[in-house]
Parts: C-alpha cells; structure tokens; sequence
C-alpha cells in the first residue's frame, strides 16, 4: 500500500504546476509553467532570496536581493488580475498594500511603460532611523498583471535613479 501512495503523489507531482527560472547568455527568465506570462531581468548581483507558487500556478512570486547596494526586488506575475486591466488599474489597487501604510510623499507618474509611485517609508532602528526608498511599478500585458516593488534603504534617503534604471531593464511578455 504505500509504494501505491508514493506512486500516486509521483503522479500528482507531475502535472503541478511549478516556478522556473531560465538564464541566458546575459537575462534571467522568471515563469509559471501554467502560464505564457514572463518577467526578465539582466543577469547580475541579485540572488534569489524567496519563490512562491500558487498551487493552480496563475501567480508567482519572487523576492531578489542585492546585499552590496542595500537593493531590494519584488514582483508577483499574475494571470488572474481580474481586478485590473491597464497599468494605472493595477498601480490603484498595489498601493492600497497595507505594508505601504506608513508610507510618505507619494508621488505617481509613468516611466518606461510603468504605472510608477514613488514614496519612502521610515524605519526606526536601533538609534536610527533608516530611509527607504520604494517604486511600486505595475503593468498589464496580454492578460499578465506584473506588480513590482523595488526598495532601496540608507541612513540617508536614497536616490530614485538606481531604482528607476533596474525598472528600465526589465522585459514583461
């Protein structure tokens, strides 16, 4: 009885659906294998530091970080964005996160295809206080609602442009 129970989740295995990730020569590919949504990035001195699934494998998420420049990397590819049809649709509905409460000088604008806001968030710590910077960038492609935060934290507020040249690397298809 129990090889036909490890035959069976064998079985199931199989047709899960799963997160993958393809590189090339100079890009890194993020997919479902459910889904014809893909999100791609230069290769470079990000790691991946989280990947989660839904289990119907209409969502994916990953979170990249880059230790050196204090950088963070979000982005959840969803298929199922029923809530939302267009960048701006979507930018309404990301910013209400509640994590984005303590959230100042919000600003929105487009770039680069992007539904953009821009806004940091103070952290107290230790005794300091650390300033992040935060875009939240959305676009809806051919039924893919791509949601990405990038963050940037300092004891100093950092600069935008470091954040808004990763965004103009990334390839939504």
């Amino acid at each position: 009885m129990p090889c036909n129970r490890l035959l069976i989740l064998l079985l199931f295995s199989t047709f899960a659906a799963q997160a993958e990730v393809n590189d090339t020569e100079t890009r890194r590919v993020f997919f479902t294998t459910k889904t014809p949504c893909t999100l791609s990035k230069p290769k470079n001195n990000f790691f991946i530091s989280k990947e989660q699934i839904k289990p119907d494998g209409t969502t994916v998420y990953y979170n990249l970080t880059n230790e050196q420049q204090y950088i963070n990397f979000s982005f959840y590819l969803d298929t199922l964005a029923v809530e939302c049809n267009s960048g701006k649709a979507c930018l309404d509905i990301a910013i209400k996160n509640p994590s984005y409460g303590e959230a100042k000088n919000i600003t929105t604008y487009d770039h680069a295809g992007f539904s953009v806001a821009e806004f940091t968030i103070e952290v107290p710590y230790k005794s300091t206080t650390i300033k992040q910077l935060n875009i939240v960038a959305e676009k809806f492609k051919n039924g893919c609602w791509a949601d990405i935060h990038i963050s940037q934290v300092g004891e100093n507020l950092p600069k935008v442009a470091p954040l808004l040249e990763i965004l103009d690397t990334l390839a939504i298809e």
